[in-house]
């Protein structure tokens, strides 16, 4: 315990305790040994006039990376006891304040009234009172006993891992990233460099095994002679099932004149073949991934930004080697829509969803595996001019992630923040579901999604233009609010069956 002299003439004495504490890892996996960090800071004040301490406060402060802390302190009036777990969607505390004690107790919240006491409302605790908000945390004053405090984060239910798939990297900026699930595992890949558009932009490839990503390797590049070498974009991966893994990516100065490219893994990501353009005029799918359809042929969802934007498809039996064009869909003059990403009906039919310059998420139905398409109208949820994924599950229902934005009145353009998810029976009526990132620092955006074997789904998207954010997200634990009007729900209290 270290003492720190605040003012001698006070009354109260003003004291630090840092605790060295034991840990419990994501796995539930006891430290060995103490750790000297200090993961879990608490105040103490002293009256001269008693013993023991008779006033305690109590801030949680965990460590990077950290999802568990146990902390004891013996102190002259008994055990003082901290549990915290911190997870993307809770956070739980769980004290012990010993007799003749109190304690002030910080605990993350937007409200009071977000905090429960063992499962029920603070107001209906012994012992227990609410004081203020302090920023974001509540501050509770509680009596000797044994508290649990939770507090559950609005928009944040059934979120299960919310990590980056790198801290570090030798480039500065990456975007447009993709994630596939392959029989040995997750693959990710992105393209990163010095910026957007510049020569050295490559394409990344990222492994999960063994509990972590692997760290980013470059697998393909714009290099077209010894003096000529232009920028990647875009990359979209694909699993042929019980096949290849596929990387489609594109090459150019620009966006108006990239070409399309392809690279295929036999080993799920390990190694990669040796680039192959696709056929003149073809691109492959432009951001969003491919869906098989029920004839065998894959449905690439691709577009165009020469001559206005406009959406069409790519059609290939044979996963890459003969193509067919189909399209386009909107004449890129009233409605300007790219990056279209493909929803599955049990009927058969298909829904696509696209970004816009239209100030809203448009669509179009097709009713014949995609050969045409109804002509393209806007949804009810707002665009901002930024990428959007969407998937369709297991259940039937169809999940979207973007960016929850309507523009400035009289613009086309918005801010690339929240990142939010929402999800529908029909493709028409929406529900929200959560909101990834709400940050007005910088942008989160070009979301990529998919729902896995084990039902659990994976997002993946541009954090900051610095980094690629990985999201897992268990959809049974999802709390759904009826998006009206085109906006967003102020809170996320009300349960949708499914």
């Amino acid at each position: 315990m270290k003492t720190n002299k605040l003012n001698q003439s006070a009354k109260y004495l003003r004291t630090v305790l840092l605790l060295s504490c034991f840990y419990l890892s994501v796995f539930g996996l006891k430290a060995t040994e103490p750790v000297n960090t200090t993961f879990l800071h608490c105040e103490l004040l002293k009256d001269p006039a008693h013993q023991g301490f008779e006033q305690i406060i109590m801030k949680p402060s965990l460590a990077k990376g950290l999802n568990s802390v146990r902390a004891f302190y013996h102190s002259i009036n008994g055990l003082i006891k901290s549990e915290c777990e911190n997870q993307p969607d809770h956070f739980t505390w769980k004290n012990t304040v010993p007799d003749k004690s109190k304690a002030s107790v910080y605990i993350p919240a937007s409200s009071e009234k977000d905090v429960t006491e063992n499962g029920k409302e603070e107001t209906s605790s012994k012992g227990l009172n609410s004081q203020k908000m302090d920023g974001k945390q509540a501050v509770f004053e509680t009596d000797s006993g044994n508290y649990s405090l939770e507090t559950k984060r609005d928009w944040k239910q059934g979120i299960l891992t919310d990590e980056f798939i790198f801290e570090r990297a030798s480039f500065p900026e990456s975007h447009a990233s993709t994630i596939a699930e392959t029989p040995k595992g997750l693959v990710a890949a992105w393209f990163g460099g010095t910026k957007e558009g510049f020569p050295d932009v490559c394409i990344r490839v990222s492994r999960y095994e063994n509990g972590k990503w692997s760290e980013p390797v470059n697998v393909a590049n714009g290099i077209q002679n010894d003096t000529l070498r232009y920028a990647c974009w875009n990359p979209v991966l694909y699993q042929v099932p019980g096949g290849d893994l596929l990387l489609f990516y594109k090459i150019g100065p620009y966006v108006a004149g990239w070409k399309g490219w392809m690279i295929s893994s036999k080993d799920y990501g390990m190694t990669w073949s040796k680039p192959q353009a696709l056929p003149e005029g073809f691109l492959g799918p432009i951001k969003n991934k491919p869906v098989l359809l029920s004839n065998g042929k894959l449905l690439c969802p691709s577009s165009t930004e020469k001559d206005g934007w406009k959406v069409h498809f790519e059609l290939t039996p044979d996963f890459g080697k003969a193509w067919e064009w189909i399209g386009p869909v909107n004449d890129g003059k009233t409605i300007n829509a790219i990056q279209p990403s493909i929803l599955v009906y049990k009927d058969g039919s298909l829904q696509v969803l696209c970004r816009s310059k239209n100030r809203a998420i448009m669509e179009s139905r097709s009713k014949d595996n995609g050969l045409h398409w109804s002509p393209m109208i806007p949804t009810s949820l707002p665009n901002n001019n930024s990428g959007i994924d969407a998937v369709t599950l297991k259940n039937g229902w169809q999940l979207l992630v973007y960016n929850h934005v309507l523009p400035p009145k009289g613009e086309t353009t918005g801010v690339r923040t929240p990142l939010n998810v929402a999800l529908s029976k029909d493709g028409k009526e929406w529900y929200a579901a959560l909101i990834l990132e709400d940050s007005p620092i910088s942008q989160y955006s070009y979301p990529s999604v998919i729902q896995t074997s084990d039902g659990l789904v994976h997002i993946v998207y541009t954090w900051r233009r610095q980094r690629i954010k990985h999201v897992v997200i268990n959809p049974e634990k999802l709390n759904l609010v009826k998006i009206k009007n085109g906006k967003w729900p102020e809170k996320s209290r009300k349960k949708q069956v499914w």
